[in-house]
């Protein structure tokens, strides 16, 4: 019986990748990460944004409207 490969979930995206789900420019986003509002981390020298960090960046915007 043959097995099937499981899709890995994805934990990090590319600062584009993250910023069009967010619905923000390219631009934005390094300004966010930058200013601490967008929490990312570097992987052998190229940023990435972890998935639960969109999540936080919303919950910090619904908080400072």
């Amino acid at each position: 019986m043959a097995t099937t490969a499981r899709p890995v979930p994805r934990v990090a995206l590319t600062v584009e990748e993250a910023a069009q789900s967010l619905g923000i420019s390219r631009a934005t986003a390094y300004r966010r990460i930058a200013d601490g509002r967008l929490r990312s981390v570097k992987v052998h020298g190229v940023r990435r944004v972890p998935v639960e960090a969109l999540g936080e960046f919303l919950a910090k915007g619904v908080e400072a409207a």
